[in-house]
């Protein structure tokens, strides 16, 4: 898949470092010319999320994560964030289930760790998801902390050198179904 993540100077937020920080997602990221007009992906994204919305805790039932999705939606918010952590229901089952309940809000990951799945998973659910639900599913990665990464038993190492080398595991991920519509995402990757 060629150019499949962005790559956007500055990274996720909490991420401090002299080099820039990696961002991947599956909605419209990145930076053309840091202007902020109706062209700009940066600015399609946030009319995407909407003006408002909703962190939620993830230790819920998955019926009353569809029923409170359904409620959100309903009162009109553009987005619904949840966290992945050793002690929640895995991003992407999550994803699932809030996006099956509801039907034009976006879902987004606000991060699904690298430490959770190898970048094969990581890549092909995310494009699963996007392809299922067009311009509705938001992945957002991250490093996690180390006590999370630990409880999982993994080493927590430098952070954006993982990173790195995880989307650069990504882009070499190869994906037989058919890609989702143009629309839903936008795969970039500067030299």
């Amino acid at each position: 898949l060629p150019g499949a993540f962005d790559l956007a100077p500055g990274g996720p937020a909490g991420v401090r470092s002299s080099e820039p920080a990696p961002v991947a997602s599956t909605g419209l990221v990145g930076v053309r010319d840091g202007m902020a007009n109706r062209d700009d992906p940066r600015t399609v994204l946030r009319q995407r999320l909407g003006g408002v919305g909703v962190w939620r805790p993830a230790a819920r039932s998955a019926a009353e994560e569809r029923e409170a999705a359904a409620e959100i939606e309903r009162l009109g918010y553009g987005s619904i964030w949840f966290g992945e952590g050793p002690n929640s229901k895995e991003a992407f089952t999550e994803a699932a289930i809030l996006l099956a309940a509801t039907r034009r809000i976006v879902v987004a990951t606000g991060i699904a760790t690298i430490y959770g799945r190898d970048p094969v998973a990581m890549h092909n659910a995310a494009l699963a998801l996007a392809e299922a639900y067009p311009g509705r599913f938001l992945l957002g990665m991250g490093v996690s902390h180390a006590p999370l990464v630990q409880a999982r038993g993994h080493a927590y190492g430098r952070p954006v050198t993982a990173m790195r080398a995880y989307l650069d595991a990504m882009e070499r991920v190869s994906y037989a179904p058919p890609p989702p519509p143009v629309d839903a995402i936008e795969i970039s990757c500067p030299n």
